[in-house]
């Protein structure tokens, strides 16, 4: 999901992981040791070689005898290093690239409304074109300060672009409404956990109106997240008559609204080890059965949070089969939504 700058699902994946820090942060006793003001680095980023541009959010985190942790995560200046350097290492080659300080809204990643001061929004940003990126090799980034003493730093290795083989290109895909429907992607040693989405392209009228022209639209199904390859390989199978279901769920039912399917889009994003490791580490202690703490983990050096390697395959204007057609049509479910050829 994506013009691979960064995407929405990247950022999300950094909420995520900075709430949790914080909530940690805030709630282990380890931290009552810490003089007051004390300041903890904090990495979030992910390198990528189908991204346009690296991007890398440092913040840094306190234990103040005075002030919630919650407090002091909206108080930009407690938030945010006033002169920090920021830099990718290609370990191999030992080059360092210098990031460069940006405003995340005006990247197009605003910062959602939540326990962090939204303005100011600092990330640090490094174009793909400026930096070597071979995948397999290890880049560090580092956090320096006013005094290039290094405040923390975090290594990752470069994972490949992840390839999806079904659907792609030319091959009319199925849902199969009485069936199991697949995706399909080549194996890469080098990624741990995968996600999938499809993106349904359609056009839309409201035939009440007057102006009753229609209207380009698209729609995100998010199929899976966190998979690994295990006992099918590099496969996903799932119930074909899903496609319709979300359909239903996602579009509003009205008689006045005309609707025509285009095709769609096949997103494949593939994470690092460290990023399986954070998920692995989190879903570990959730349920009923866990036991209330709050677990960290973190591959930062003198700091926390979680530098990994992420990358996408994005593959556009998919065909869906003439059966899958008269299905959307025509089909107990999706007959309600007026779709027609």
């Amino acid at each position: 999901m994506l013009n691979l700058d960064l995407s929405i699902h990247s950022m999300k994946y950094l909420s995520v992981i900075s709430f949790a820090l914080l909530l940690a942060l805030g709630c282990n006793n380890e931290f009552n040791l810490l003089a007051d003001r004390e300041e903890i680095p904090i990495i979030y980023g992910f390198i990528s070689m189908s991204d346009t541009a690296q991007y890398v959010r440092v913040e840094r985190a306190f234990r103040d005898n005075e002030i919630s942790a919650f407090d002091l995560a909206q108080l930009p200046d407690s938030l945010y290093y006033a002169d920090a350097r920021v830099s990718i290492t290609h370990v191999e080659s030992n080059t360092e690239y210098t990031m460069q300080k940006v405003d995340g809204d005006a990247e197009g990643y605003p910062r959602e409304d939540g326990v962090f001061a939204t303005v100011p929004n600092i990330l640090y940003k490094l174009k793909s074109e400026d930096i070597t990126l071979v995948e397999g090799d290890t880049y560090r980034v580092t956090v320096h300060d006013a005094n290039e003493d290094v405040l923390a730093s975090a290594t990752t290795m470069l994972t490949d672009i992840p390839r999806l083989t079904n659907p792609r290109e030319g091959i009319d895909y199925s849902f199969k409404y009485d069936g199991l429907s697949l995706i399909d992607w080549l194996e890469r040693d080098d990624i741990a956990i995968y996600d999938v989405n499809f993106h349904f392209n359609y056009r839309e009228r409201d035939n009440s109106s007057a102006e009753n022209d229609f209207v380009d639209k698209t729609i995100t199904w998010n199929i899976a997240n966190n998979l690994e390859e295990g006992d099918n390989g590099s496969r996903y199978q799932y119930d074909g008559v899903e496609f319709y279901s979300f359909m239903l769920g996602a579009l509003e039912q009205s008689e006045f609204l005309d609707r025509r399917f285009v095709n769609f889009d096949a997103e494949l994003i593939g994470g690092g080890q460290e990023l399986k490791e954070y998920i692995n580490v989190i879903q570990a202690n959730s349920g009923i059965t866990s036991s209330g703490e709050i677990p960290i983990y973190t591959n930062v050096e003198n700091g926390y949070g979680v530098f990994s390697s992420r990358s996408t395959d994005y593959v556009s204007d998919l065909v869906v089969a003439t059966k899958t057609l008269d299905s959307l049509v025509n089909s107990q479910l999706t007959a309600p939504l007026n779709f027609d050829f």
